[in-house]
C-alpha cells in the first residue's frame, strides 16, 4: 500500500512482518501522529530531495515539494501568524523554507542559473528562526502534510503570544475539520481554546481537576461548547479561561471585580511568609439578573463558581431563588429564613424623621475633603433628602444594619448563602466600602476608593475572606500587618 494524499502508506514488503507482530504497535505511526514539542524543529528543517525512484515523501518538506496547494497554505499561515514571508527553496541541495524573498525574479525552470541560486541561498532558513515560529509551523506543517486519522499534540501554544495562540487554535480546528480527522491536544491556554471553538470544528473539552493525588475529569460536549460560544457575555468575557483557575468570582460589574481583586490582594500582602497565589478569576455579569445563567454555564464546565451581588439581591425573591438553584442549593431549605429576615421590609415606606435626614446630611458633609460642593457631594446630599419609595432601599443604604426585627434570621440567611457560594455585599453595595469620602458612581469610583484606602479597610478585608472561603481557599488567622489590622491572607489548601 502507498500513501498518496490522504491514503495510508505501508510498504508492501513490510506487511508480512507487521502481521506477525503480537500487537498493532508496528502500524500505529501510520494512523496516529504524535506531535511532541521536541519534534517540531525537525519539521522545519531543510530536507534532502525525494527518492527519484518515485517512493512516497519521507519528510514534511518532501511532501510540500510535491504538493503546491499545501505549500501555499503554509506560506499563508506564516504570514498571518507572524507577518513573515516564506520562500520555498527548490534550487539548493536541500529543499525547504527560507525567510524572505530573493532579490532576483524567479526564472523559468529550465533557466535557473547560479546567480539566482545564490540569491535564494542567502535567505536565512526557517530552522534558524525563533522558538515561536518554529514551534507553531513545526506543528502545522505535519498536520497539513500528514492527514493522520488521529493526531496527539502536547502544549501546541508553546512560545506563542496570545493572539498567535488563538490563531493557531483556529487553524488546528480548521485542518481537523477539512481533513475529517481528530486532534487530541493538552493545553493550559484559553486563547488556543477560543481559537479552536471559533474554527467551527466539533470540539469536546475534558477538564481535569486535581485535588491532592486525585484527578477527576469532566467532559463538555460539542453541543455544550457551541451553546457556550453563542453566549456573547461568556464568549467575550473569557469564559473558557475559567478552566485554568481555582474558581470564578462573578460580580455585578467590572468595578466590583477590580475592587474585590484588590481587596484579596491586600489580604495576601498582609501575610508573611507569602502564601501561594489565590488563582481566582473575576468575571462581570453586567447585572445581578444575569448571574444565574452564567453560574449554570460555568458549573457545567466543572468550574467552582462564587457570586457576589449587592445586598439588594434580597429585594427580589424570584431572582434570589434562581441564583440559589443555579449554585446547586435547595431553595426550600432557605426560603423560611428569607421570609423571616426580610419580613420587616414589606409594606409601604415610612417617611424619615428630620433627625434622620439631618444625620445623613451631616455624614455626607463630613466626608468632603476640600469644602467644595462637587458632584459626588451633591449626589450624596440628594440621596440624603430623597423620600424613600420602598423599605427595600435600606438594604443598599445601610447594609446588614438595616435588619432590626430579626437579626438572627438575617445572619443565618447570609451564612447559608455564603455556604453555597452566594457572597452578598454586607455593607449594601460597592460604594459603601468607602467610609471616609463621598465616592462617585461610574468609572470615577475606583480611583477615589483606592486613594481612600477602602480596599484595605476591615470591611473590604472581611468580604475578601468570605470570597476566599466560598472559593474553597483556607483563610489563616487574622493578624496585624504594617500597623494596620488587616484580615488574614488566603492560603491554597491541599
Amino acid at each position: 500500500m502507498t500513501r498518496n494524499g490522504t491514503h495510508p502508506q505501508i510498504p508492501l514488503q513490510n506487511t508480512a512482518s507487521i502481521r506477525n507482530q503480537p500487537t498493532p504497535g508496528a502500524v500505529l505511526h501510520w494512523f496516529v501522529g504524535n506531535h511532541q514539542p521536541g519534534d517540531r524543529q525537525h519539521a522545519c528543517s531543510m530536507s534532502g530531495r525525494a527518492d527519484p525512484a518515485g517512493l512516497p515523501p519521507q519528510t514534511p518538506m518532501q511532501a510540500l515539494f510535491a504538493d503546491i496547494p499545501k505549500r501555499k497554505k503554509v506560506i499563508d499561515l506564516a504570514a498571518r501568524l507572524f507577518g513573515v514571508q516564506l520562500h520555498f527553496d527548490t534550487v539548493s541541495a536541500s529543499i525547504g523554507f527560507r525567510i524572505g524573498k530573493p532579490d532576483l525574479p524567479a526564472p523559468n525552470v529550465n533557466e535557473i542559473d547560479a546567480q539566482y541560486a545564490r540569491a535564494v541561498g542567502k535567505l536565512p532558513p526557517l530552522i534558524e528562526q525563533g522558538d515561536g515560529i518554529k514551534s507553531a509551523l513545526g506543528l502545522l506543517i505535519p498536520l497539513i502534510t500528514n492527514a493522520n486519522p488521529l493526531s496527539i499534540v502536547d502544549e501546541p501554544e508553546a512560545f506563542l503570544h496570545p493572539p498567535q495562540a488563538e490563531l493557531l487554535g483556529f487553524e488546528i480546528g480548521k485542518i481537523a475539520r477539512d481533513n475529517r480527522s481528530q486532534v487530541v491536544l493538552a493545553t493550559h491556554d484559553k486563547n488556543l481554546l477560543q481559537g479552536i471553538a471559533r474554527s467551527g470544528a466539533p470540539v469536546s473539552i475534558i477538564h481535569l481537576q486535581r485535588a491532592g493525588d486525585t484527578t477527576t475529569a469532566i467532559r463538555l460536549g460539542a453541543e455544550d461548547i457551541e451553546d457556550l460560544w453563542k453566549d456573547v457575555t461568556l464568549r467575550y468575557g473569557n469564559a473558557l479561561d475559567s478552566l485554568f483557575h481555582r474558581a470564578v468570582v462573578i460580580t455585578e460589574g467590572d468595578r466590583d471585580s477590580h475592587f474585590f481583586r484588590a481587596a484579596i490582594d491586600a489580604v495576601h500582602e498582609g501575610i508573611h511568609p507569602q502564601p501561594p497565589a489565590h488563582n481566582l478569576m473575576f468575571l462581570s455579569s453586567y447585572g445581578k439578573q444575569n448571574m444565574a445563567h452564567i453560574v449554570e454555564r460555568l458549573r457545567k464546565l466543572g468550574v467552582r463558581v462564587v457570586t457576589s451581588p449587592d445586598l439588594d439581591i434580597l429585594n427580589n425573591e424570584t431572582l434570589l431563588r434562581r441564583l440559589v438553584v443555579a449554585h446547586g442549593g435547595d431553595w426550600n431549605s432557605i426560603m423560611q429564613l428569607y421570609k423571616q429576615a426580610t419580613n420587616e421590609f414589606l409594606g409601604p415606606a415610612k417617611p424619615p424623621t428630620i433627625d434622620d435626614v439631618r444625620t445623613k446630611i451631616d455624614d455626607a458633609l463630613s466626608k468632603s475633603t476640600d469644602g467644595v460642593l462637587d458632584r459626588p457631594l451633591a449626589q450624596a446630599l440628594a440621596v440624603a433628602v430623597a423620600l424613600p419609595t420602598t423599605n427595600w432601599g435600606k438594604l443598599k443604604e445601610a447594609g446588614t444594619r438595616a435588619f432590626n426585627a430579626d437579626k438572627k434570621s438575617a445572619t443565618e440567611l447570609l451564612d447559608a448563602l455564603d455556604a453555597i457560594g452566594i457572597v452578598a455585599v454586607k455593607v449594601g453595595e460597592l460604594e459603601k466600602f468607602v467610609t471616609n469620602a463621598n465616592p462617585p458612581k461610574g468609572p470615577e469610583f475606583l480611583p477615589v476608593a483606592f486613594a481612600a484606602g477602602a480596599h484595605i479597610a476591615p470591611e473590604a478585608g472581611e468580604h475578601a475572606n468570605r470570597l476566599l472561603i466560598a472559593a474553597g481557599i483556607t483563610v489563616p488567622e487574622t493578624r496585624p500587618v504594617h500597623d494596620q489590622c488587616l484580615p488574614a491572607c488566603a492560603q491554597t489548601s491541599g
